[in-house]
């Protein structure tokens, strides 16, 4: 038996096709400059943040393990790596700033998924500094000779665990903005 189709909903079918063509899948043009503001950003601070944290990793497993306990130059080392990574959160506070404005952005639809995994890269760079801290002040609290090692270890694996979860978000984040076409580059490794 065929079946007819109703002139009616070919022309409304027709208009829905045309209008997701138009606009189904990508980025309105606001939300697009936003991305491109915090991308411009991240761009910067996400290879410095994967830098850091592995900086910051090998100077406490290093440290654990008795290879890098000379005073003054961890002294120095825990003072820039403390100075780098609280600038990196101030840096990516306004990338921030920019994805949020897309989230709150009616139609941003995809571009929103985009936007939200670029702001689980933040807050991984934004667990850093308290991270190192717990580390610097396992270091502080000993005296070379005696220091926790297990704490110096799971500081470490924290560390780690951010910098996967940064490697991610990123990775999704640029699967997405592949499939939005979008023009942005690849922000790290």
């Amino acid at each position: 038996m065929k079946r007819r189709v109703n002139p009616a909903t070919s022309l409304v079918l027709v208009f829905v096709l045309a209008a997701c063509l138009a606009g189904c899948g990508g980025c309105p043009a606001a939300a697009g400059r936003q991305l491109a503001n915090g991308d411009l950003i991240m761009k910067k601070v996400l290879p410095q943040a994967e830098e850091v944290l592995d900086e910051l990793e090998s100077l406490f497993t290093d440290y654990a393990a008795g290879v890098n306990t000379e005073p003054y130059g961890v002294r120095l080392e825990m003072a820039e790596y403390g100075e780098v990574a609280r600038g990196l959160v101030e840096r990516s506070s306004e990338a921030r700033t920019a994805y949020e404005k897309v989230l709150k952005m009616k139609g941003a639809g995809p571009c929103a998924e985009y936007a939200g995994q670029r702001l689980a890269s933040i807050e991984q760079i934004e667990r850093i500094p308290g991270v190192a801290e717990k580390g610097f002040r396992a270091i502080k609290s000993g005296d070379g000779a005696t220091v926790d090692e297990n704490r110096l270890y799971r500081v470490s694996r924290s560390l780690i665990q951010i910098d996967i979860e940064m490697y991610y978000a990123t990775g999704y984040a640029e699967a997405v903005g592949s499939k939005l076409k979008l023009k942005l580059k690849r922000l790290s490794r």
